[in-house]
């Protein structure tokens, strides 16, 4: 039987693929277990996944540069 906050991480991972947030859903098997075990508010997770996904996607930019 999974857990309610196993089936909440599978909601919000299938969100991701579905904005196309590649980057979040990397950094989410990282980042989800660290805000577990140290009980991270939610307003720090939001604001880290977002960080992780404008650095993903400013490094393109930054290597044509």
């Amino acid at each position: 039987m999974t857990s309610g906050a196993d089936t909440e991480f599978d909601k919000a991972i299938a969100l991701f693929r579905r904005l196309e947030l590649s980057h979040i859903r990397r950094a989410t098997a990282e980042i989800i277990p660290i805000m577990k075990a140290q009980r991270w508010d939610p307003a720090e997770i939001v604001r880290a996944l977002l960080a992780e996904e404008a650095v993903g996607r400013d490094a393109p930019n930054l290597r044509t540069r």
